[in-house]
């Protein structure tokens, strides 16, 4: 695990030699680790390469978590940087949908729609 046995951070390569950071959070994502999960995604803005968050083992989070992983998604989108987030858990997309921001995952390309 990363900082604070948080999130862990994995470079790899894509199958066309792309550098490819996985992000992988943390099982519960509430408000005592919203200051660690923001620090994790914004240095992961300023590694290179496109991000993959693993956000499949998610079983809770907070409304803040939500609100960061929003902003960093925004930030990242505006910085040119690719973010997927493949397989997310039901917890994961359910604290999206509880704030009317489920489309927002699947209408922006970071989940596709089941």
């Amino acid at each position: 695990m990363g900082f604070g046995g948080y999130m862990a951070t994995q470079a790899g390569y894509s199958s066309d030699s792309a550098v490819v950071q996985t992000l992988a959070l943390y099982h519960i994502l509430d408000l005592r680790f919203v200051q660690q999960l923001r620090e994790q995604l914004l240095q992961s803005l300023h590694r290179p390469g496109d991000i993959r968050i693993d956000s499949g083992s998610v079983q809770r989070m907070s409304t803040a978590a939500v609100q960061v992983i929003c902003a960093f998604l925004n930030e990242a989108k505006a910085m040119g940087k690719s973010v997927v987030l493949p397989d997310p858990s039901q917890a994961f997309v359910s604290a999206f949908d509880a704030m009317g921001l489920d489309s927002f995952l699947t209408t922006s390309g970071y989940v596709s729609s089941k």
